[in-house]
């Protein structure tokens, strides 16, 4: 069974998440604020360290200001390729 923390899709939320903290000019902090957890668990799942549930999903890309369904569309896009 394929490691879903470190399937091409998950990198692509890894990635898309990172890439839009760091643009908005964010630390680890700032976000884990937003959301209510530690630097810790922001930094455990740009690392690949923690699968993001979909809530938690929805927490992060409203506090990144980014279009949950755009980023899932992405994700699936490339797990398309990926089969």
């Amino acid at each position: 069974m394929t490691d879903r923390i470190r399937s091409a899709p998950y990198d692509v939320l890894r990635t898309i998440l990172k890439e839009a903290r760091t643009k908005a000019g964010l630390e680890q902090s700032d976000v884990g604020a937003m959301v209510g957890k530690e630097q810790s668990y922001i930094s455990r799942i740009e690392r690949g360290g923690h699968y993001v549930e979909i809530v938690e999903f929805f927490r992060l890309a409203t506090a990144l200001k980014l279009d949950p369904a755009a980023v899932v569309k992405q994700m699936y896009d490339v797990y398309e390729e990926a089969e």
